[in-house]
This record gives C-alpha cells, structure tokens and sequence, in this order.
C-alpha cells in the first residue's frame, strides 16, 4: 500500500507533467506546424491568439489543483 506522501508526490508530479504539455502547445514551431496542416500557413498569429485562451484556462486550473495538493 502507498503512502499519503508518496501518493500526493505523483499527483503533483502528473499535475506539472499535463501543465507542461498544455502549455508546449503554444511553442512557435507547433503553431507552425499545426497551421501549415490545416492550410493556414501565414497565419500563425491567429493560431496562436486561437489557441491562447484555452491553453491558459487549462493550465490555471491544473495550476490552482497544484496549489492545494
């Protein structure tokens, strides 16, 4: 059986894991790349302003859910 301690550590570490690939979604070479898919190539500034919002929604609640382990 786990320990409370050990238990919340991997929460925590999951936590900062998803955050993380939230937030990479809005790396430069991703917007790129995702805009040249779909056809959007040049307009990455509108991808990324797209894409902002619920990047920053999600990595603040997975911020606050943080906070409190």
């Amino acid at each position: 059986m786990r320990g409370t301690v050990e238990g919340i550590g991997d929460l925590v570490a999951a936590v900062q894991n998803v955050s993380g690939g939230h937030a990479s979604m809005l790396a430069p070479q991703r917007v790129v790349l995702a805009a040249t898919a779909v056809g959007l190539a040049g307009r990455e500034g509108e991808v990324a302003r797209a894409a902002l919002p619920p990047v920053l929604i999600s990595v603040a609640v997975l911020a606050a859910l943080g906070a409190f382990l």
